[in-house]
């Protein structure tokens, strides 16, 4: 039999090629003609049109009296629509025979006053008496002269309506447009054919009586701008159409609804590269679905396929002027069904054979299936005695079948048997309809673990039982790698965290009454630093190596686990003398005393180990964990070895924890402000800009050491906030200081982490140009250690932030690592001498030294020097001596708040200090503590 997605799309398109064979039958299209016209008369509307048709109608005619009329009653009427200004004419009278001579001068006429040839007057072919030529109809030439000519042959379809019109005519080299003219359709679709739209209600047209209109009955107003058809409507003069929907229409109405159905937009049918398609994607859904359904169901959503394929063709002819032909789809979705049906009954058919010949083999089958089978079948009687097995059973049981036979179940699986005395029978039919595990005991003593099932045989009389095996050692194997998986860590093959954790939760559940033991965090130092510089490739390689020395050093003792990148946890539950946790920590520090081979190159690797015991630090185990991962920080802060767990340490990580949220808050409601320590100038004794300082008065915890809270900042992802914030009030005060014309740039100090952000000096830029601000009135600030952290990647920062026109300086210069390279490569404008050698300057000569040469080097390389850390008049006359440009410290001010800066600094340069008293009235408590730190960015 066919696969069951091949028979509904051989269905498909069997279905497909019979709709498309009646599509273009003339049974077929006559029915889609029928399908269009009942679509149409649904959809019929009244559109806002601008035509207005002047019926030649029967009262018309009764008031004239005469037909033909005289040309003048014509005349007449066109100089009535001219003197109403009518914007366009399109005349349905044939004028192509002479009348009199008089008649035809007063037309004529008539049509000059018009002028531009606004009048359209009608032209047509008709055949020739022989039929073998077409001849042209047209009006005599005195017409022609003052007027435009359209060609108003409609020619009937195959069941005799007009449904369309021609764009244009072109025959014997001689066109005419159709009366809605050339420029109505694109010229690439001249002489096409287009259907007109009968949904379109003739009661769209304003109809008035030609008798009306030229005795002047009409009022302009109607006329004013319209495009007027003239006509004949009376049923005597045979003008008359059969056309759908409306059944016969004037010919003139004809032509108007062809103009305005140019006018709504031209109906296109559905092009056959989309419907054939459609069509058969539509035809193998409903064969996959008949294929599921019983023909009831199946003709209910046949129903309503066809009904949401009326429903389409409804919605596309209503909102897109587009014809989707129904019938093929109805042909289509009735071959679909009947060829579905078909193909069921001929399943069904086909399915009985299979069953009767299934009865006449089925022996042949059932012993095929026994010897062919993966699982093990055994044949059992009343009393559980094996009476056959197939050769699957025999491989398991590790016996042959002669073997085998006449042996009860039971021996070979114990325990499925109560003693022997009792009703088997009821044994086994407990058993039945259910699976079971339980082992299986080989000969050689080999357990295997088996699934079985039981099921009686109701056919024969004496009671016989049917039972199937399934190793399930592939299975066990199985779920013993996945445990495995779950619970160690594939790099290093020691157990992970959450074998960590399952093994703290044994310890804490076990039965001692008594639970004691420790919980070692260790912590790898400088394996980033590896990591990072030869890759991870070698960086696991180290790690491997790592494990197998700590597994060496702890041994039987203890339980290890990685449960981190460069993080270990080892459980000691039995400790003492020789096994504390001091001893431990002391053999794992040890293991790690010989370097360790990275890539071939020796490094060395320190740790740092927190220790937490249980219950002495914590009850349960989650808390263990923390609170050795605390300790295991304070070690790591303090440069220890090891570090035992301490209540202050779990609250001193609580408080940090709780500041970084603080601080975020305190950024968003400003409770953080700015400080500024002044720079002076030691060559004018004035002013020259401030550093900014944070400063940070916490609700509760009161005054914020900056050192504090500055190390949380840079950890997180809250350095950007900050640093935005900082540079946007230090904006704010830098326009506020040149309005009150106080020199110098603001220095901000640059955190490490931005300078390996690629993406700050952009940021920067469009922070200052928001602001509106110089960019020579920022100075940033970097370490010459902020610098070493990524140093390629700094300079570029560095160059790119001075390409904005921003100033750079050293801060802290002297107790970097390599100052003279990167003062070389780096492009700075000033340099900051650390206040450890400015201080002494005075007692040590040796710093004295120390900061005379780093100004003159500093002058050699192009570099300002400011000096921090003055304190003394002393400090401040030697500095301007050796030539130092600028000076900042306790000896003119501390940092001030942003509000009193302004006020110091008049005070300062309109009465400069001349010693170290006065110095002290200008800055207050200037030798107080300052108790802050730079502002980071």
């Amino acid at each position: 039999m066919l696969h069951s997605w091949r028979v509904p799309f051989l269905v498909a398109v069997t279905a497909t090629i019979i709709a498309a064979i009646a599509g273009v039958s003339t049974i077929g299209r006559n029915l889609q003609h029928d399908a269009n016209d009942a679509i149409a008369a649904a959809l019929e509307r009244t559109v806002d049109s601008d035509t207005v048709i002047v019926a030649i109608d029967t009262e018309s005619l009764a008031e004239l009296r005469q037909w033909p009329w005289p040309r003048s009653q014509h005349a007449r009427l066109l100089d009535e629509l001219r003197a109403a200004g009518a914007r366009k004419i399109f005349y349905d009278i044939d004028f192509s025979a002479e009348s009199n001579a008089l008649d035809d001068a007063v037309l004529a006429d008539a049509l000059r006053k018009w002028g531009s040839s606004p009048v359209i007057l009608p032209a047509f072919w008709q055949p020739t008496i022989d039929g073998s030529a077409y001849m042209l109809t047209q009006p005599l030439e005195q017409f022609r002269r003052h007027a435009s000519l359209a060609s108003v042959n409609l020619n009937p379809g195959s069941d005799g309506l007009v449904r369309t019109v021609r764009s244009s005519w072109s025959i014997g080299g001689f066109g005419l447009p159709a009366v809605f003219g050339d420029d109505a359709v694109p010229a690439r679709d001249a002489g096409t054919e287009f259907l007109i739209d009968f949904s379109i209600s003739p009661a769209s047209f304003d109809l008035v009586s030609f008798a009306d209109v030229a005795a002047g009955r009409i009022p302009h107003e109607r006329l004013t701008g319209k495009v007027i058809y003239v006509g004949a409507t009376a049923l005597e003069l045979g003008d008359v159409l059969p056309v759908p929907v409306h059944h016969s229409l004037p010919g003139v109405v004809v032509q108007a609804l062809a103009a305005e159905t140019v006018i709504a937009g031209i109906p296109v049918v559905v092009p056959e590269r989309i419907a054939l398609p459609a069509l058969f994607a539509w035809s193998l859904l409903l064969a996959i679905l008949f294929a599921r359904f019983s023909w009831k169901t199946g003709s209910l959503v046949l129903a309503g396929a066809l009904a949401s394929v009326v429903a389409a063709a409804l919605y596309l002819h209503h909102g897109s002027r587009t014809i989707l032909e129904v019938v093929p789809f109805f042909v289509a979705g009735g071959s679909t069904f009947l060829l579905s049906l078909l193909v069921a009954l001929d399943e069904k058919s086909l399915k009985l054979l299979a069953v009767r010949l299934g009865l006449a083999r089925s022996e042949e089958i059932v012993r095929s299936i026994l010897q062919s089978s993966a699982d093990c079948i055994v044949q059992l009687d009343g009393r559980g005695t094996i009476r056959a097995t197939n050769p699957a059973a025999e491989r398991l049981f590790e016996q042959s079948a002669e073997e085998m036979a006449g042996v009860r179940i039971n021996e070979l699986i114990p325990g499925l048997f109560r003693p022997v005395g009792d009703d088997v029978a009821q044994v086994f039919h407990s058993l039945e309809d259910e699976l079971h595990e339980c082992e299986l005991v080989l000969g050689n003593g080999k357990s295997v673990p088996v699934e079985l099932s039981f099921g009686r045989v109701a056919a024969v009389e004496d009671p016989l039982y049917i039972m199937i095996l399934r190793d399930l050692s592939w299975r066990v194997a199985k779920e013993r790698d996945l445990h495995h998986q779950a619970t160690h860590d594939p790099l290093t093959e020691l157990p992970n965290r959450t074998a960590l954790a399952d093994k703290l939760d044994q310890l804490i559940a076990g039965d001692e009454t008594e639970v004691f033991f420790a919980l070692l965090m260790v912590d790898l130092n400088r394996f980033k630093e590896v990591n990072d510089t030869l890759g991870h490739s070698v960086g696991d390689d180290v790690l491997r190596d790592v494990a197998q020395r700590f597994s060496k050093a702890v041994g039987r003792q203890g339980f290890i686990a990685r449960v981190g990148g460069d993080e270990f946890a080892v459980v000691l539950d039995t400790p003492g003398d020789s096994l504390s946790p001091a001893a431990v920590a002391e053999k794992l520090q040890e293991s790690l005393r010989l370097p360790l081979d990275a890539g071939g190159i020796s490094v060395e690797l320190g740790m740092s180990i927190g220790i937490a015991c249980f219950p002495e630090d914590a009850e349960d185990a989650e808390t263990l964990l923390k609170n050795a991962d605390i300790t295991m920080y304070v070690s790591k802060e303090r440069g220890s070895r090891y570090e035992f767990f301490e209540t202050e340490h779990d609250h001193n990580s609580i408080r940090k924890l709780g500041m970084v949220g603080q601080l975020r808050s305190a950024i968003e409601r400003d409770e953080i402000e700015l400080h500024y320590q002044p720079k002076i100038d030691l060559a004018t004794n004035r002013v020259h800009g401030a550093e900014a300082l944070l400063r940070w008065e916490h609700p509760s915890l009161g005054t914020v050491d900056p050192e504090e809270f500055i190390v949380l900042v840079e950890a997180s992802d809250l350095i950007q906030d900050l640093t935005d914030w900082t540079l946007e009030q230090a904006f704010r005060q830098v326009r506020y200081w040149r309005s009150r014309n106080i020199d110098g740039p603001v220095a901000i100090n640059l955190s490490a982490r931005l300078l390996r952000d690629s993406a700050f000096p952009k940021r920067l830029a469009r922070m200052m140009s928001n602001a509106g601000i110089d960019p020579a009135d920022l100075e940033l600030e970097i370490t010459e250690s902020a610098v070493m952290v990524d140093p390629v990647l700094a300079v570029e920062v560095i160059n790119r932030i001075r390409s904005l026109g921003t100033n750079v300086s050293i801060d802290d210069y002297g107790t970097g690592y390599s100052s003279l390279a990167y003062l070389r490569d780096l492009h700075l404008n000033s340099l900051k001498i650390d206040k450890s050698y400015v201080m002494d300057m005075e007692a040590c000569d040796n710093d004295r030294v120390i900061v005379e040469s780093t100004i003159q080097m500093a002058h050699g390389l192009g570099l300002k020097v400011v000096a921090e850390g003055v304190e003394s008049r002393w400090a401040c006359e030697h500095l301007r001596r050796c030539g130092c440009d600028y000076a900042q410290g306790y000896f003119y001010s501390k940092a001030i708040p942003s509000a009193d800066f302004v006020e110091w600094t008049e005070r300062f340069e309109s009465a400069p200090p001349v010693s170290e008293s006065a110095n002290d009235d200008l800055a207050g408590d200037a030798l107080a503590p300052a108790g802050g730190r730079r502002a980071r960015g």
